[in-house]
């Protein structure tokens, strides 16, 4: 094939230049490019495609990704602006959440992602995903289409998806391996934000000091790389480490981006990514058009046009480690080219400002994906062109060829197929639909507008702007001014020597990263230039750089606080601190506890208010003892946040110093003022407190808290109350450590003890009516119910409205106990009616006392249920029930019915009893049938039944349950039959704590499950959620006591109802839950295929085994059978 036109060689341009492609292999090469590649022996022979008023460039190459939200749509969040991008994805720090909604990596949604880029000339990029055709994904082995590369895709590389935020120190959960440098690139989310914690991240990731990990190499491609200095930068060229900008999505997000200008003057190779559709850029070119505007507009014409469009090109293909194969038009590279429409642009800016219709061809590796009619009859064979289909791209007809080349074994999926996976535009005529702004803007600081007196638009006058044409505002990880790392009053974004003052530019020293003069082996703070390298407290890191300067913390280790610094703010989310000589007043032996001040200089200047705090800590070393209340001890953890409410998480070491120790009194106080919004809603949280004289006002709810009088809450965190409190239910005392959460305190109870009731009441005498052999040969016991165990003995009196009954004038219901018996004879005759009352202070109840005999006549009474449904061929248990007790030999029921149901002839009620239980049995035919329960021929009950078809029932089984640490969750389902199923139907029903109906549950998305595949559901926060079908932050955060019903909804209501849909499997009996977290921490693979319906009771160990805290190395791979 030869094409020729104006072609982008790099630099060079070729005006009516060619471009000869050798298409001998899978992926075609460039056998010429230049001038006179048709006097070649080859051209003679080729297809000849002429691009008149048309540039030839490669195929763009778009470094940055997340395929999994492909189909998604832009999430507008207002004009907030934030700092970190824990911020926006946890809502931390006072912010607003964004709502990420799920990912998929279904074949549909992310071959959509894909089109949206191939139609703006994309043929390769890292999509932390994808599928095979369209586009190559560079980091996915499976669909590099042909490439020989291996990319190491990194969202976390500080295992921080849990919103784990460090101003200093490497604390965090876990750092990526040296391992990940032996892949081709690595290619990690660095410092994605404008503040001390982002940058901490890149000290963290570029330093082997205090815990880090050097992971900046030549093999490295940072993502983001916003939050960083001069000197930060310097060590990233030094390295020869890449660059990917992603500017769109950062402005959008942070209302500023990475300082590329510094970047570039320091010679880092930047690359484009638009990042997602959630926040970014919609396809390359409009990420190419936001470059451009932000060069026009606040970087005074830095960079080129050449420079610009080699950002999403050659620069693309060096940063995904294929810069020798992709990314340039020369001769031995892949023939991956776009070609675009320069009749109104020149050169390198037509493809700049290239709209949906300037692209007029998009190849990769050889094969034309869509492009003009002509272009792709000419190239593609005559046989494949009848599964193309003809589409209008705004005022342009292509043909797209799409069903071959994602084919993958199966029918492959044409434009339809794939545009109907989003309610998105594929491609837009003009600005992308609700398109985020590439204005760099934050409210209240700078609009990125220019005026007469601030010409960048940063916010900054020009009279007083160290760069007066060119945006560079304050950070917050700058301090109060602009960036100017070398201190000349020339910004680092305009300064050509940013390391140092003058026009000399000194070279940046890898040895002196801070260029102190100080050689980073020998500077207690290599990365904050401090030339006198103070030390007050001499622990080795020094005082500009250590977070206690007075306080001794090698290694940066945690620095001596208390909970007061905590709760004031002092020491901020992220940061590792010490509390010493603390009590533990509450603990639930395993995940968390509550400890208090009671002595020491912090709590002397400060006392109780404020003095405790909650643990949360299923992060903590195994070797770490499990504190016992009463227990004084020392603590190293990290203050973290949860529900709205500092905590202190992941703890490093527990010291017990002593036990046995008597607890602080609890601070007695108004249940409405420490209620949340009360007089002392903060005053008292993390402390233990005590409220007298309330009532319980509303019950127990799905996350098993209740409320008190004044709107304070109870919480079941360390104890649940057996029974359940009722409304109405008195308490003389409630007692516990106070803790906010979710938007309500409450009081974290941590046994019966807590709950202090007074005098107990009469609460119940059952049965309200009774019935009583005269012979005396059948007993009868009626039960009393106090409202709870008295302290000591209760004295219930009762009393006999005549002689036909007696029994005891008192009974005592010993103390701990809350029921009793009174025990009756008979001394009447048949039909004789007593009431019998039982009487505790001024509440009396009673209940009326029959007598019996053989002679009594006996009726049917009920016969339930009286309607019903039965599948063909299935069975159902009724009840039916008598007027009164049968007789000594028992009472004879007759059975009739109608229609296709067997029953039996007659069934017996045992001597004493009011009813019997009996099956019947459905048909092979539909329609009505009914049962009929009578004696003797008289007056009888009768129930109504419906025989019906019942539905097929999928065979889809949980065969991965992970309940790991943090938002380590996720549930994986295996599709054991031999059929396709359709997920549409099925549903994830999660029963929280104590509920036995849904506290949470979602209906699966419209896709097919092959047999013998998996679907995957994970917290949107797991470590592992990349690669899962389904994100979900409500069903998938089950604890080690949450169990899972999988159903069918047959009724098609979009919401599980026991009685109406099929269960197809279930981890955990559904109506019961387990005394403890017994699955906590343990991930679980299926080896027994049977469906467990949760019905009866579960022994995990009969359909799984057991793994390690947080293995997920199968999840996503289809189980095999065999315990």
């Amino acid at each position: 094939m030869l094409m020729q036109g104006t072609v982008l060689a790099g630099n060079t341009i070729y005006e009516n230049g060619q471009v000869l492609i050798d298409r001998s292999s899978e992926n075609a090469t460039l056998a010429c490019v230049g001038c006179d590649c048709g006097d070649d022996a080859d051209a003679a022979a080729a297809t000849v495609v002429e691009c008149a008023d048309a540039v030839i460039s490669p195929g763009l190459v778009n470094a940055h990704e997340h395929l999994g939200w492909g189909a998604d749509t832009p999430r507008s969040h207002g004009e907030e602006r934030y700092d970190h991008r824990h911020d926006w994805r946890k809502g931390k720090r006072g912010h607003s959440k964004i709502n990420q909604g799920n990912s998929s990596y279904n074949d549909a949604p992310v071959l959509f992602g894909e089109l949206r880029h191939l139609l703006s000339g994309v043929t390769s990029m890292a999509s932390s995903g994808g599928k095979v055709g369209l586009v190559r994904n560079l980091d996915y082995a499976a669909t590099t289409e042909g490439v020989n590369v291996r990319v190491k895709y990194e969202t976390f590389p500080l295992d921080d998806s849990n919103g784990t935020m460090r101003s200093d120190g490497c604390g965090y959960s876990e750092i990526d391996p040296l391992s990940v440098l032996n892949n081709d690139i690595y290619l990690p989310h660095i410092s994605e934000g404008i503040d001390a914690e982002a940058r901490n991240e890149f000290g963290c990731l570029s330093s082997n000091e205090g815990g880090g990990r050097d992971l900046i190499e030549t093999n490295t491609s940072m993502i983001h790389g916003i939050g960083l200095t001069a000197a930060d930068i310097a060590e990233v060229a030094a390295n020869q480490t890449n660059l990917v900008w992603s500017p769109r999505t950062n402005i959008d997000l942070y209302g500023n981006t990475a300082d590329v200008l510094t970047y570039d003057q320091l010679g880092v190779t930047i690359a484009l990514g638009t990042d997602w559709i959630l926040s970014g850029s919609a396809n390359m070119t409009r990420e190419l058009q936001c470059v451009d505007y932000l060069n026009q507009n606040h970087y005074n014409h830095h960079f080129t046009d050449y420079q610009i469009w080699k950002m999403g090109t050659e620069n693309g293909a060096i940063a995904l480690g294929v810069g020798d194969q992709l990314g340039k038009l020369a001769e031995g590279y892949i023939a991956d080219i776009a070609i675009y429409n320069a009749s109104e642009s020149d050169d390198y800016r037509a493809v700049i400002n290239a709209g949906a219709d300037d692209v007029l061809l998009v190849m990769r590796g050889g094969t034309a994906l869509i492009g003009e009619p002509n272009m792709m009859q000419a190239l593609v064979p005559a046989s494949e062109l009848t599964s193309c289909d003809d589409v209008t791209l705004c005022a342009g007809e292509r043909v797209a060829c799409f069903k071959s080349d994602t084919a993958d074994g199966g029918s492959g999926y044409g434009w339809a197929d794939i545009t109907g996976a989003s309610s998105y535009g594929p491609f837009y005529c003009d600005e992308p639909a609700n398109e985020p702004s590439c204005v760099p803007a934050r409210p209240g600081e700078y609009s990125g507008m220019s005026t007469d007196l601030d010409s960048d638009g940063d916010g900054i006058p020009d009279a007083e702007d160290n760069c007066p044409d060119v945006f560079n505002p304050s950070r917050p990880l700058d301090g109060a001014g602009q960036p100017d790392f070398d201190g000349d009053g020339i910004g680092d974004a305009c300064d050509p020597c940013p390391l140092n003052a003058g026009d000399e530019c000194v070279a940046f020293d890898p040895n002196d990263r801070d260029g102190d003069g100080v050689p980073n082996d020998a500077d207690n703070c290599p990365g904050v230039a401090n030339p006198d390298q103070a030390d007050s407290d001499n622990d080795g890191i020094g005082d500009v750089c250590d977070p206690c300067p007075d306080y001794s913390n090698p290694g940066f280790s945690a620095c001596l606080s208390s909970t007061y610094e905590i709760w004031d703010g002092t020491q901020a989310e992220g940061a590792t601190v010490l509390l010493e000589d603390m009590i533990v007043t509450a603990t639930d032996g395993s995940r968390a506890m509550m400890i208090q001040h009671t002595s020491g200089a912090a709590f002397d200047a400060n006392g109780v208010p404020k003095s405790g705090v909650y643990v949360y800590m299923p992060n903590a070393p195994t070797t770490a003892p499990i504190a016992a209340r009463g227990d004084i001890i020392d603590i190293e953890a990290t203050v973290g946040s949860f529900g709205d409410s500092l905590q202190l998480v992941s703890p490093t070491t527990i010291t017990i110093k002593s036990s046995g120790n008597a607890l602080p009194a609890p601070v007695v106080v108004d249940s409405a003022d420490i209620a949340f919004g009360g007089a002392e809603s903060e005053t008292y949280l993390g402390v233990l407190v005590r409220v007298n004289n309330v009532t319980v006002t509303s019950a127990v709810d799905q996350y098993g808290e209740f409320e008190l009088t004044g709107g304070i809450r109870v919480d079941d965190v360390f104890y649940a109350p057996v029974p359940e409190p009722v409304v109405g239910d008195a308490f003389s005392a409630v007692i516990g450590p106070l803790q906010h959460s979710f938007g309500s305190n409450k009081i974290l109870v941590r046994d019966e003890s807590d709950l202090v009731k007074g005098l107990p009441e009469l609460l119940d005498l059952s049965p309200s009516t009774a019935f009583l052999d005269a012979t005396n040969t059948i007993p009868l016991a009626l039960t009393v119910e106090l409202s709870h165990a008295g302290a000591d003995d209760t004295v219930v009196s009762v009393t006999y409205s005549n002689g036909s009954v007696t029994g005891p004038a008192s009974i005592t219901i010993p103390a701990g106990q809350s029921t009793g018996t009174i025990d009756l004879s008979a001394a009447g005759a048949a039909g004789d009616i007593t009431d019998v009352t039982a009487t505790l202070d001024a509440t009396s109840m009673s209940s009326t006392v029959t007598l019996y005999d053989d002679a009594t006549v006996r009726t049917v009474a009920s016969l339930t249920p009286d309607t019903l449904g039965i599948g063909v061929d299935g069975n159902a248990t009724l009840t039916v029930s008598l007027n009164a007790p049968a007789g000594s030999s028992g009472q004879v029921v007759e059975i009739a019915t109608t229609g296709d149901i067997s029953a039996p002839a007659s069934v017996t009620v045992p001597a004493g009893e009011f009813s019997v239980d009996f099956q019947v049995v459905a048909g092979s035919s539909e329609g009505a049938a009914s049962v009929t329960a009578s004696i003797g021929g008289g007056a009888g009950m009768t129930a109504d039944i419906t025989i019906t078809t019942a539905p097929d029932v999928a065979c889809l089984i949980i065969s991965e349950y992970v309940e790991g640490t943090g938002f380590n969750k996720g549930l994986e389902l295996f599709n054991c039959g031999t059929s396709d199923l359709d997920l549409s139907n099925i549903g994830i029903c999660q029963l929280n704590n104590a509920n036995t109906t849904c506290t949470y549950e979602t209906m699966l998305p419209a896709q097919t499950l092959a047999p013998g595949d998996v679907f995957t559901a994970c917290h949107d926060s797991a470590s592992f959620s990349e690669s899962c079908d389904l994100l979900d932050d409500n069903v998938i955060a089950h604890n080690g006591d949450d169990r899972y019903i999988i159903y069918q909804d047959d009724n098609a209501s979009g919401a599980f109802e026991r009685a109406d849909d099929s269960i197809t499997d279930a981890f955990g009996q559904s109506t019961e839950r387990p005394g403890s977290s017994i699955w906590k921490d343990t991930t679980y693979r299926r080896c027994n295929f049977t469906p467990y319906f949760g019905d009866t009771p579960f022994d995990v160990a009969d359909y799984y085994t057991a793994h390690p805290t947080n293995n997920a190395d199968d999840f996503g791979i289809a189980p095999t059978e065999g315990c």
